[in-house]
This record gives structure tokens, C-alpha cells and sequence, in this order.
């Protein structure tokens, strides 16, 4: 409907046009009418003569046809080098990476048309030299290669649109197109995981696997009479480590959990156990966010804590510097932090102790 509304439009202006074009324009404009006008206005703004498709090519500021060929064989070749070459090149002549990538994607729509549809020329509106390109290459490329390239390629678009760095997102949509195994589909994974299922249980060796590595059949444990079966041991209280000092403690707990919630990490400086009773367990933190992340894991810190010392206390932070005996000082630097500390503090009142 478009092509057809561009074409009375140009008809009645007198201005000649390939259908090529036409197809390109309409392909361009999203199923929008008005942005289909202003390309075909911009056009007739900038084009002397007849329009043909290559014209139209270079106002919207994308490739050609043969580039996306081109690049498009590196994928299949997996090699991220031309690729990379091929994305500079286009890069250097002030080429629009973000209609780059959508026209991409169009080409691998057109490399899957060619595998189920007849009459390219009438689907396609390309040349039938470019046709013919495509159908070959179409040969050469899974089903699942392509279907994975539009994903990729999709996503690299949508993620442009608003990224200051488009050329990047297309180049690492690229290098991961190279990088791909064959059959990574989730389908072909698991008819390869039952081939080799079958062939272990029938005891036939595998390439790379010896037979020491290979499963030993699964063994039924009979159960014992219930008047010889052993009685479970009782579990074990948590032994109670009383002369754990609070650096000590601080250090085994933060070890814990680390191992069990990633965002422990945060606690790993500027925080330290500085009083500890029958009930509560005090920490002090340097910051605010600090403080934050030691209550958003005060259970967690309690869990430890009791498996550690066979305690379950109460977790309370404050925000503040770690006491002076937790930061290590030497005696060298006494002179050094009562100086420091003068400034702000009588330091006749003051002494540091160990």
C-alpha cells in the first residue's frame, strides 16, 4: 500500500523512480506513511534525474547490498577478523550504524526467505544478481545460525538506540556471531547429551573418555535389618571459642559470608566487631552504605555467628571508624596520630593505649 501511494505520488510530480527504491523507502519507513514521505521529499530535495536505488542507498546513509554479503560470509566463515575490518570500513565513510544494523537484520531475513519462499525477486525488490548471492549464501547457513543472528543482531539494535557507542555493541554482536559452536541449539544439545547416554550404558568408549572415567552402573543399597541399623549420632552443639579475639572472629565471619552471598564483599573493609556480650554482637562501620549492607545481612551475620561460637545474638551496627586497636598501628606512628589529633582534640587529656 506504500509503494503504491509513492508511486501515484511520483507519477503525478513527474519524477521517474526504480521500484527498487520504491521497496527500499517503504522498507525504511517501518509501515509509516509519513516517514515514507519525508524520505521520497528528501529525494527529490537531493536528486537530479531519476532515483534509483543506490541513490536512495546512500541519502539514508546505509550500505549496499554487496557489503552485507560480505560481512555476513566473515559470520559464516567465523571470522571476527573481517568482520571487524568490514565494521571500520563502514564506520571511516560516515555510514549510520544504527540503520547498519537494521538493515542487517533485514538481509538475514532475506537469507531465511530464500530457504522456504519461490520468487525471491518479487519478495526481495533486489536485483537478480543480489538474489542469486543471497540464495547461495543461503545454502551455506543453518537455519539456527540465522535465527541466532537476528536474535543477536535485534538485540545489538535495540540497545543502540539509546547507547552513545553504537559501533561497539555492533562489533561485539559480531564477535559473538563468530564465536558460535555448531548445533547450540538447545534441541541439538540434548539429542547429542542422549547419543552419549546410550552409548555408556551399552559400554561402548567414547573419544577422550577412559573407562576408569566412565560411571560405574548404579548400585541398590538394601537397608538394614532395623534392629542392626546403627543409631544416628546426635548433632553436636557448636563449640564455644571464648578466647576467639574480635578481629579473629570478624575474619571468620566475613570468610562465611562471602561463601554463601556475594555482596558480602562490601563489608570487607572499614568494618569490625567492636563489643560483644551474652545478647548482642556490636560492629562498627566507616560509612553509611556500610552500615546498610551490615543490617541487609544481619541475619546472615547471626547465622554465623551461632555456628561459630554457639551464640545467637542480637547484630547492631554504628556508623563510625574502626577502633584504633583494630587498624594496626605501630608504636612509630604514635607521635604521628596524637599530632593528627591535636588539632581538633585537648591532647593533654588524651592517650592511646594498646
Amino acid at each position: 500500500e506504500i509503494i503504491d501511494r509513492l508511486q501515484e505520488i511520483c507519477h503525478h510530480n513527474h519524477i521517474e523512480i526504480e521500484e527498487g527504491a520504491l521497496a527500499l523507502i517503504a522498507a525504511n519507513a517501518d509501515g509509516a506513511m509519513r516517514d515514507a514521505l519525508s524520505i521520497l521529499d528528501q529525494c527529490f530535495s537531493a536528486i537530479q534525474g531519476k532515483v534509483t536505488r543506490k541513490d536512495v542507498v546512500e541519502l539514508l546513509g546505509t550500505a549496499g547490498e554487496e557489503t552485507f554479503l560480505q560481512i555476513s560470509d566473515a559470520l559464516i566463515r567465523k571470522s571476527a577478523t573481517d568482520a571487524l575490518m568490514i565494521i571500520d570500513h563502514i564506520a571511516t565513510d560516515g555510514k549510520d550504524i544504527r540503520q547498519f544494523i537494521k538493515d542487517w537484520i533485514y538481509h538475514f531475513r532475506n537469507l531465511m526467505i530464500a530457504k522456504y519462499a519461490s520468487k525471491l525477486e518479487d519478495i526481495m525488490n533486489l536485483s537478480c544478481e543480489n538474489v542469486e548471492k543471497i540464495k547461495a549464501q543461503s545454502e551455506n547457513s543453518s537455519m539456527e545460525f540465522i535465527n541466532i543472528a537476528i536474535r543477536e543482531l535485534s538485540k545489538a539494535s535495540a540497545d543502540a538506540r539509546w547507547s552513545t557507542q553504537p559501533r561497539i555493541l555492533l562489533e561485539l554482536a559480531a564477535i559473538k556471531l563468530t564465536d558460535l559452536t555448531e548445533d547450540a541449539s538447545i534441541d541439538a544439545l540434548v539429542a547429542r547429551v542422549a547419543e552419549l547416554e546410550g552409548k555408556m550404558a551399552k559400554g561402548v568408549l567414547i573419544a577422550g573418555v577412559t573407562p576408569q572415567q566412565m560411571p560405574a552402573p548404579p548400585q541398590t543399597k538394601m537397608p538394614l535389618p532395623q534392629e542392626t541399623r546403627p543409631p544416628l549420632p546426635q548433632a553436636m552443639a557448636p563449640s564455644l571459642e571464648i578466647n576467639m579475639s574480635h578481629d579473629e572472629l570478624w575474619a571468620k565471619i566475613f570468610r562465611a559470608g562471602v561463601a554463601k552471598k556475594i555482596t558480602f564483599n562490601m563489608l570487607a573493609k572499614g568494618v569490625g566487631i567492636i563489643g560483644m556480650d551474652d545478647k548482642t554482637i556490636t560492629l562498627s562501620a566507616e560509612s553509611a552504605p556500610k552500615v546498610t549492607c551490615v543490617e541487609q545481612n544481619a541475619d546472615l551475620i547471626r547465622d554465623i555467628v551461632k555456628d561459630l561460637t554457639g551464640k545467637n545474638l542480637k547484630v547492631q551496627c554504628s556508623s563510625g571508624t574502626k577502633p584504633i586497636e583494630n587498624l594496626n598501628l605501630g608504636t612509630e606512628k604514635h607521635d604521628e596520630l596524637m599530632d593528627q589529633l591535636g588539632k581538633f582534640l585537648d591532647t593533654d587529656k588524651l592517650t592511646i593505649t594498646d
